[in-house]
């Protein structure tokens, strides 16, 4: 008895530890996948803003000759456009409820999410922060150094709160506070009625973005510092040297923090020490958002290049060269990844919907036309599925024949026992794609075949002018 339970125990432990050890099924992969190409595209008029947006099923972007489009996510179609009085130089803030932007000449609009305007108030001075709506009301911050306090429901100022110098970051709200960055090097928490909740000196002008993590704030500075600062202690974590200014809002990750530095490096910071996992180099200097797809970044540039790298090991996992200059942040929008271009002679603004590329191609070992009885290797190349498989089918004349069922085999090879014309395809399966390709091939009574000729040529150079005067039907009969 004590053998047996020894023996039963003993194979209990084996098939769990086959269980533990057993290899997970592979998961068909997600987000954006490399290489792609335009499925479609929106044209609109004149250039688009940089920071296009997304919020439920719309998509939102605006160009500088005044206009805002609302966007339906599923088909692109447009839902609603406004035309602002005047230029505008912002890309939208989509809020709480409502849609924000700023006019040429310090005009805030705040419109609905039916692109109706609610209303407009006139600033005074340049708006360098962006557009914020909380509970306690709409903030802005300039560059005379006020932030002002507006009415969430008729954008009337409640107050401004003189600061000592421009706002040179966004405004971020945590916990009924705003967070800001200022020219003296200062970073400010207050309440709504300027209330002083806490503050952080950076040394220099804090730079234009800052990313909020729960508690945890990171910005930089223009002297090229990265910061960690906790926003419950108004103490720093830590702070690293980059290359460059940071231009772009940092992304954070999981435990990695994503920062694309002004000297073209894509930075990947582990976020609890702020030390370096790895960079890699982008086209350009950035000054658009970073995109994070299922474990992948991508990355625009003031160049015509989209970069994708893996967020683990920094590998560039693809690349897509535009026609001409990307001009906005990519978007993500399942399956397309959105991204802006601008064609300077129509003055058109063109938002480029990129897919991944599915195709198949097949290839003979020989070119038709050929002798019968002669192998004849016909591979297929499947571009754009995981884990394909492969069904080779012969069709001659109304007659269609599967000569090899579906598999991972790639190639199928033919011995042709009669004249005729036919067509060879291949269909290519995974769990989410299908495509097909075929070709036509002639097999005939041919005495000699190219390849053939193509040998005499070489042994016999006379031949060619010998060849000339051979009858064609010699060579080749019908």
């Amino acid at each position: 008895m004590k053998v047996f339970k020894t023996i039963l125990i003993a194979c209990l432990l084996c098939l769990t530890s086959c269980m533990l050890f057993k290899k997970k099924a592979e998961v068909y992969p997600a987000g954006v996948i490399f290489p792609v190409d335009i499925k479609t595209s929106v044209s609109f008029n004149g250039m688009i803003f940089p920071d296009i947006q997304k919020k439920g099923k719309n998509i939102y972007l605006s160009t500088r000759t005044g206009h805002v489009y609302s966007i339906h996510a599923e088909d692109l179609s447009v839902t609603w456009v406004y035309k602002a009085p005047g230029p505008l130089i912002s890309s939208p803030y989509i809020s709480m409820e409502n849609i924000f932007l700023i006019g040429e000449k310090h005009v805030l609009y705040c419109l609905d999410t039916d692109g109706k305007l609610i209303w407009s108030q006139k600033l005074q001075g340049p708006v360098t922060s962006n557009v914020l709506e909380t509970e306690d009301g709409v903030f802005a911050g300039t560059e005379g150094g006020d932030i002002y306090v507006m009415d969430r429901n008729d954008g009337s100022v409640i107050r401004k709160i003189p600061m000592k110098s421009a706002v040179s970051s966004n405004i971020l709200s945590y916990e009924r506070s705003i967070i800001f960055g200022c020219e003296d090097g200062n970073l400010y928490a207050m309440d709504s009625t300027g209330k002083l909740r806490g503050s952080f000196n950076a040394g220099t002008k804090i730079g234009p973005n800052l990313s909020l993590d729960e508690s945890l704030l990171y910005f930089f500075s223009d002297d090229f510092l990265s910061f960690c600062l906790d926003l419950k202690t108004f103490r720093r974590k830590w702070k690293t040297r980059l290359g460059e200014k940071v231009q772009v809002p940092p992304v954070v990750y999981k435990k990695k923090l994503l920062v694309a530095c002004w000297n073209g490096v894509l930075y990947c910071l582990d976020k609890r020490n702020g030390t370096i996992k790895w960079w890699r180099n982008i086209p350009s200097r950035s000054t658009y958002d970073l995109a994070v797809v299922d474990k992948k970044v991508v990355v625009s540039s003031l160049s015509s290049a989209l970069v994708c790298f893996d967020i683990e090991s920094g590998e560039q996992q693809g690349y897509y060269e535009a026609a001409s200059e990307i001009k906005t942040n990519p978007l993500w929008n399942e399956p397309y990844i959105l991204v802006g271009l601008y064609n300077v002679k129509a003055e058109e603004g063109r938002l480029v919907c990129l897919k991944k590329i599915v195709n198949v191609t097949l290839a003979p070992s020989k070119l038709s036309p050929q002798k019968t009885e002669e192998e004849i290797v016909f591979s297929a190349v499947a571009l754009g599925f995981f884990k394909p498989e492969y069904e080779f089918y012969l069709k001659s004349g109304s007659k269609k024949e599967i000569v090899q069922k579906k598999s991972e085999k790639t190639q199928w090879a033919w011995y042709p026992e009669k004249v005729g014309d036919y067509i060879i395809g291949v269909v290519v399966t995974d769990e989410m794609e299908k495509e097909e390709t075929k070709i036509e091939f002639f097999i005939k009574e041919i005495l000699f075949t190219e390849e053939e000729i193509a040998g005499f040529l070489k042994i016999w150079p006379d031949f060619n002018s010998q060849f000339l005067k051979i009858p064609w039907y010699l060579i080749y009969s019908r």
